[in-house]
C-alpha cells in the first residue's frame, strides 16, 4: 500500500502503477528508498529528508520482518568473520 498525503488515503497496489504513471507524465521525480523503521529515531529521519531531497516525490518502502532478521544474521556472521580474521582478501580488493 502507498500513502498519499495530497490525497490523504492509502493507495493499494492496483492503484501504485496509475497514481505513477500520471506523476511521472507531469514531470515529477521519483525517488525511492527502503529500510527498517520498527524504532523511528533522528537517523531514520536525516536519511528519509535526504532522500526527498533528490525527488519531488519519495516512496518509502518497508523491509518485512523476515528480511531483517536475515540482514542481521548476515551482518553479524560477517562481522564474526572480520573479527577473527582481521587480515583477509576482501580488505585487499
Amino acid at each position: 500500500m502507498l500513502y498519499n498525503k495530497s490525497m490523504g488515503e492509502v493507495i493499494t497496489q492496483n492503484q501504485i502503477k496509475e497514481v505513477l504513471g500520471s506523476l511521472k507524465t507531469s514531470g515529477k521525480k521519483i525517488v525511492v528508498t527502503n529500510g527498517c523503521f520498527d524504532i523511528l529515531h533522528v537517523g531514520h529521519v536525516k536519511y528519509l529528508q535526504k532522500s526527498k531531497s533528490f525527488g519531488d516525490i519519495l516512496i518509502v518502502l518497508l523491509n518485512s520482518d523476515k528480511s531483517v532478521k536475515l540482514s542481521k544474521e548476515l551482518f553479524a556472521k560477517l562481522t564474526s568473520f572480520r573479527l577473527k580474521h582481521p587480515k583477509n582478501k576482501l580488505d585487499s580488493e
